[in-house]
């Protein structure tokens, strides 16, 4: 028998963990690559986008830009990267007032001319080609 105070051990090789490389071998020197095909994200591609939605252009006619992704490519883009995402939104949104203010321009225009019906017609196709394009910011129910 032992004494408590010695420490059993047992006669087993240490073994010592491999390092970052395969089965022991040397570390890797690059990460591994992504699968599938490379992105064509460029930051001046993503600021020609923004740009549009500033202007107020629906996605799909910003996509339809030659050099321009599919708006499902986009909407991948946004999936994958939160700062586009909000980058993409405050430009939408803004996109969005602008043509508000534009509609009110023009029907204040329309009034100021005498068109009382004229004025009314914008007005009435105006919100109702915003409330398709932004149901969320200007209200489905028109």
């Amino acid at each position: 028998m032992t004494d408590e105070s010695e420490a059993v051990t047992c006669n087993l090789p240490t073994q010592e963990y491999p390092g970052p490389g395969h089965n022991g071998g040397p570390p890797l020197t690059r990460p591994p690559r992504r699968r599938g095909r490379p992105s064509k994200s460029t930051p001046d591609l993503r600021e020609r986008i923004l740009a549009g939605l500033v202007e107020g252009k629906p996605i799909r006619r910003i996509c339809r830009a030659p050099d321009t992704p599919s708006s499902e490519t986009i909407r991948c883009w946004r999936r994958a990267d939160p700062e586009f995402a909000r980058q993409f939104a405050a430009a939408q949104r803004f996109g969005w007032e602008c043509l508000a203010e534009d509609l009110f321009e023009r029907v204040e225009k329309a009034c100021h001319q005498g068109n009382v019906a004229r004025a009314r017609l914008i007005f009435n196709v105006g919100r109702r080609i915003l409330a398709r394009q932004a149901p969320g910011f200007f209200g489905g129910a028109w």
